[in-house]
């Protein structure tokens, strides 16, 4: 009986919730409000990374102590998300989609690997990669386009 009343009332908290976000953009005041939240910082790259216990067991203490605790990224890996990727996806402010990496992938591979591993190294992200093209779509169905709720951000990222 204590778990169903459990479950009933975490179920509850979860509605309420989603009920919350999706009301949340309908609000025009809420708009700015919601950019704010989603704004990136300086440190952005590992920002809501939680400190992380190292193998001497002493917490880290900044975002470089953080990257060198995460393992350090393949050639391979790297390669195996890229041939994945959809080759004429919509790309990002860079223009680049994912097929003009595929193509020029034996001539810039280790140099792209060397950028990976700089990046998590220094704990950074290159400014490029922080900034996403953010292209509004209309949902099917909505009366009133003028609302911000009657539309879908979607984000194209660099493809790298």
């Amino acid at each position: 009986m204590a778990q169903g009343a459990a479950n009933q009332y975490h179920d509850a908290i979860r509605k309420q919730k989603k009920k919350h976000w999706n009301e949340f953009p309908a609000d025009n005041d809420n708009i700015c409000k919601a950019a704010k939240y989603l704004k990136s910082g300086d440190d952005s790259a590992f920002g809501r990374l939680p400190q992380l216990v190292k193998a001497d067991g002493i917490t880290t203490t900044d975002h470089r102590e953080q990257a060198g605790e995460m393992p350090a990224t393949t050639l391979e890996e790297v390669e195996r998300q890229l041939f994945a990727a959809k080759s004429w996806k919509a790309p990002g402010e860079d223009g680049l989609p994912a097929i003009v990496w595929k193509m020029i992938w034996l001539t810039v591979k280790y140099r792209v690997l060397e950028l990976f591993h700089a990046s998590l190294a220094e704990g950074t992200l290159p400014r490029q990669w922080r900034h996403a093209k953010i292209i509004p779509l209309k949902k099917s169905n909505k009366q009133d386009y003028t609302i911000a709720k009657a539309w879908r951000p979607i984000s194209l990222l660099a493809t790298l």
